[in-house]
């Protein structure tokens, strides 16, 4: 009987490690504001930490993890002066599955923080702890376990690959095949949790919050492909809602209300500029229209 072997399908794959530093700070943390050709990972293990990236700005709280992409200018600052221990973690990978990771914050997980306990744990097994400068290098310890480097490696990709799943099902596994389609399916679940959320108030920066991207990415992209800005598209949203409810004859003062305007003169202001008419004369002519 013959035997046949399958190709592996390598999702993500790590071509090189570049540092692994682990930092306890007690007060202010030196602003260090960097740029470089290489992911770097920044987990927080306890405290709190700001860091600054593209002009925005990311709170991470213990157990939170931020993803910076390569030759992203970015530096971290203090938050208050409490205790923080932080680890950074950099490496180099070229697959196309990284691009789910750009600009991507997130709380650690039941499921993913046992692999990255254990990426921890082989980096402080395997490496000298360094302090990253532009002529840093990783150093393997005297006493590193057999195949620690190798260990440290897989776990890491194992960690990846973890968070990747847990954002996707089986149906949407295939958004990483390129970049657009990518962007396509992260601009499609944006459309359908504004839709969902019609009713209430729905900001940037908490869209940012739900989907773990960056301001700068997701109005980019969002644009890119609908030609106008996520709050425009927000607004027409709650716009076209508005005028299904005033063909039912209910108020415009209950509208703007439900529809969490902040008055009804102002979105007495926005209907205007969108539909080209004011509410009352909208309204008007329709219910005019019904037999």
């Amino acid at each position: 009987m013959p035997f046949l072997d399958i190709s592996i399908e390598n999702l993500i794959t790590i071509k090189n490690l570049v540092f692994f530093d682990y930092r306890e700070f007690s007060g202010t943390i030196p602003k260090n504001h960097e740029s470089h050709n290489f992911w770097e990972m920044v987990y927080v293990l306890e405290g709190k930490l700001c860091e600054i990236a593209e002009d925005e700005k990311y709170i991470l709280n213990k157990g939170d993890i931020l993803f910076h992409h390569p030759n992203k200018p970015h530096s971290t600052v203090s938050v208050d002066d409490g205790e923080v221990k932080v680890c950074f973690i950099s490496f180099v990978c070229n697959s196309k599955a990284m691009d789910f990771f750009r600009n991507y914050k997130t709380t650690v997980s039941d499921t993913a923080m046992p692999l990255l306990n254990m990426v921890i744990q082989e980096g402080r097994n395997t490496f000298e702890i360094m302090r990253y400068t532009k002529s840093a290098k990783l150093v393997q310890r005297g006493d590193a376990p057999i195949g620690g480097s190798q260990m440290y490696k897989l776990f890491l990709e194992a960690l990846l690959i973890n968070m990747l799943r847990e954002r996707c099902s089986e149906q949407s596994s295939k958004i990483f095949a390129n970049k657009q389609e990518l962007f396509e399916h992260l601009c499609n679940d944006i459309c359908e949790y504004l839709a969902e959320n019609v009713y209430n108030n729905v900001t940037l920066d908490s869209i940012c919050s739900k989907f773990n991207y960056g301001k700068s990415l997701i109005c980019a992209k969002f644009k890119e492909q609908y030609g106008e800005s996520v709050m425009n598209y927000y607004i027409r949203l709650k716009i076209n809602e508005a005028c299904r409810l005033m063909e039912k004859n209910h108020s415009i003062t209950y509208i703007s209300t439900a529809l969490n305007f902040t008055d009804r003169y102002y979105f007495s202001k926005v209907f205007k500029k969108i539909v080209g008419m004011c509410p009352k004369e909208y309204q008007a002519n329709k219910l005019s229209q019904i037999p």
